[in-house]
């Protein structure tokens, strides 16, 4: 028998990694090598438990439905089974399916242990898993592991080894290490835990299971039971059992749902500056589409690629800054930066995600300016336009998939579609009827677990009001220089743009729309044509929708003062655009989660949040109608105001790109950055082709 498990057996002193583009698969051993044991009987197969294990009762059924962070995709894909020797395939089978992206709670189309073993048709393998088989050895855990990759067309993740020589405390620092990084990693290690009952001292035999989470305050591994009836603290060799269970519900790792009052600290440790900056530079750069596109960008990037924040995290925060006036994308990137670093990286976050757009703009400004139109600029932008209509979308559905959990969401998404496609109403009543919506149907019922309020620190309200203080005081001075030293059309600009920062309510259309007829018509600063320019190079660069203010502000300047006053006039208009968008989440930010724990308060946010998927459907297919046709008009009848595209504008250069985007994203799973890349490329080259 040596080499093998019989039973429960898996083991070994091995462990495998399946590398891929989002994800790592770690398979890490017992640490320890067993002998093996004979076949347990169907009666004595159930959970031999030691005291610190907690069961998965009522009482702490959130751990079925909130993931632990990187481990997420172990939580809603297991169905509740007597694992015995079939615990190996068990593992395995919800591992693969974590990693296939299936939608929580959806246990008709989860892949199950036997339709595995059929997928694979590996008779050897079910041979010695089944109830009663002699086990497997490593090898053959790899070589099924392989298998079943590619038959589920995973083929492109590889194989590494782990390798711990013995059962010591130095392994389980470097278990721990392990973990720990991959908290902070782009890529996620999903685990399997082999003879987990051998190393925690819980289980009387060799047995698999599944990593739940690292809680690094605690600094210990949770284990999570295939069948999910367990949760289990690992052993520390050197220690004993990391930690204690004494409460009866569990205490998790950092990004519990909020459940966890320790996970802004343990974030910050896990997310460097650094990390932040590179990621928010990327997002900068990248961001192109308007705000549901850039929404889309960073819930991929910081939800579902790096588990840096929850589902829930991101979605109340998103809520919450589309009741403030002003870019709520770029207000949300500055929330996610203050939650991870502080208001360093509130900071850092919110000019990365201003600043490659911001640049841009004016540099295209300055050329617009000198020479006009530049058609192949325009060609370019067509294929980053047809490439974005798919990062909305595939959003979309991510987003709907998550935030729409009960009748009334969904109810709540569709009307707010439909009053926002078909009737045209103001964006403001919309999100006030969701969040009424919310609060009185109840859209969102706190659970019965959810922690009391926490105690506002001493001194936070002074600190808020100090924080208030100073960052209106940055905001005005500009204007207030200009004021004190006759500014001229400066200081009509400033004041100008000021005020519409605080007004801008009705989302980003809302306010161009608004503000391309107070320039032109009352104003008089640009012609119709040049705004109309305006409003489509607002479509076609990264950053806010907002920044076409920039481009507005140096071409009324320019016209009257040359090209230095233009960029004055540009740089003033991005201070008091933008200042108070800091100032409205570093004074707030600290109270959000107090305002959520008010029941009523995160009932009416959670209406919102429903609305929000309606918001972005709407704005998913204006954005998707103006990509795909050169001309775009309006049908009405009645209350109903609906787009309506000339179908002979039909761009077929724009259509074929964005289902090549699709193709790149959904079937490869390329990178945001080289599909807008190739489909801008294959944009201006086309253009070339044509104009030769």
């Amino acid at each position: 028998m040596s080499g093998r498990l019989q039973g429960r057996g898996l083991g070994l002193q091995w462990g495998l990694v399946l590398k891929g583009n989002r994800m790592r698969f770690l398979i890490a051993t017992a640490l320890a090598l067993t002998l093996g044991l004979p076949a347990l009987a169907q009666e004595e197969s159930l959970a031999k438990l030691g005291p610190n294990a907690v069961p998965v009762t009522a009482d702490n059924g959130w751990l079925r439905n909130n993931p632990a962070p990187d481990y997420w995709a172990f939580n809603p894909f297991v169905k509740p089974q007597v694992t015995t020797s079939a615990c190996s395939v068990a593992a395995i089978t919800a591992a693969l399916n974590g990693l296939s992206g299936l939608p929580a709670k959806s246990e008709d189309t989860v892949m199950t242990q036997q339709q595995l073993l059929d997928l694979t048709a590996n008779a050897d393998w079910a041979k010695l898993s089944a109830e009663g088989g002699d086990g497997v050895t490593f090898d053959q855990l790899v070589g099924f592991a392989k298998a079943a990759l590619t038959a589920r067309q995973m083929a492109d993740y590889k194989v590494d080894a782990f390798h711990p020589a013995v059962a010591d405390a130095e392994a389980g620092k470097t278990m721990r290490a392990l973990l720990t990084a991959n908290e902070a990693s782009a890529t996620d290690a999903l685990l399997v835990y082999f003879n987990q009952g051998v190393v925690t001292g819980d289980w009387d035999g060799p047995h698999v299971a599944l990593i739940g989470a690292y809680d690094a305050t605690a600094d210990r591994v949770l284990v999570l039971e295939v069948d999910q009836e367990w949760y289990i603290p690992l052993l520390d060799p050197g220690r004993g059992v990391a930690g204690r269970h004494a409460e009866t519900r569990p205490r998790r790792s950092g990004r519990a749902g909020g459940a966890d009052r320790r996970a802004g600290a343990y974030r910050q440790m896990t997310v460097s500056l650094a990390d932040l900056g590179r990621v928010f530079g990327r997002i900068g750069l990248v961001s192109f589409g308007g705000p549901a596109a850039q929404i889309a960008l960073m819930h991929r990037e910081l939800v579902d690629s790096r588990r840096w924040l929850t589902e829930a995290e991101f979605l109340q925060a998103l809520s919450f800054c589309m009741l403030l006036p002003g870019p709520e994308a770029m207000q949300l990137a500055t929330w996610c930066g203050w939650k991870l670093q502080g208001l360093r990286g509130g900071l850092l976050a919110g000019l990365l995600f201003l600043g490659p757009g911001a640049v841009l703009v004016l540099g295209l400004a300055m050329a617009y300016a000198a020479w006009g139109q530049m058609p192949l600029t325009a060609a370019l932008f067509v294929g980053v336009q047809a490439a974005v209509v798919v990062i909305v979308f595939e959003a979309l559905l991510r987003v709907s998939r998550r935030a729409l959990k009960t009748r009334a969401h969904w109810a709540i998404a569709g009307l707010a579609f439909l009053a926002l496609f078909a009737f045209d109403l103001p964006f403001p009543l919309v999100l006030l009827a969701a969040a009424g919506a919310g609060a009185l149907l109840g859209a969102a019922k706190p659970p019965a677990d959810r922690p009391p309020p926490l105690p506002s620190p001493p001194g936070l309200w002074r600190q808020t009001l100090r924080t208030a203080l100073i960052w209106t005081a940055l905001w005005l001075l500009p204007l207030a220089l200009l004021w004190l030293w006759p500014g001229g059309l400066l200081l009509q600009i400033g004041q100008y743009f000021a005020k519409l920062a605080l007004l801008t309510f009705g989302g980003a259309y809302a306010v161009l729309a608004w503000m391309a007829q107070a320039v032109v018509a009352d104003l008089g600063w640009l012609q119709p044509r040049q705004m109309i320019d305006a409003l489509g190079l607002a479509e076609t660069t990264p950053g806010p929708l907002i920044l076409v203010t920039e481009f507005v502000a140096f071409l009324a300047a320019q016209q009257q003062g040359g090209m230095a006053y233009g960029m004055a006039a540009a740089l003033l208009t991005l201070w008091v655009t933008f200042v108070p968008s800091f100032l409205f989440i570093f004074t707030a930010a600290p109270h959000l989660a107090r305002l959520m724990a008010v029941p009523q308060l995160a009932a009416a946010l959670a209406g919102i949040t429903a609305a929000v998927v309606g918001v972005i459907a709407n704005l998913g297919l204006w954005f998707a109608a103006h990509a795909a046709f050169g001309r775009v008009g309006h049908w009405s009848a009645g209350p109903l105001h609906l787009i309506a595209p000339d179908l002979s504008s039909l761009n077929p250069v724009s259509l074929g790109l964005s289902l090549l985007a699709l193709w790149l994203l959904g079937r490869w799973h390329w990178g945001i950055l080289p599909t807008l890349g190739l489909c801008a490329l294959l944009s201006g080259g086309i253009s070339l082709l044509a104009i030769a």
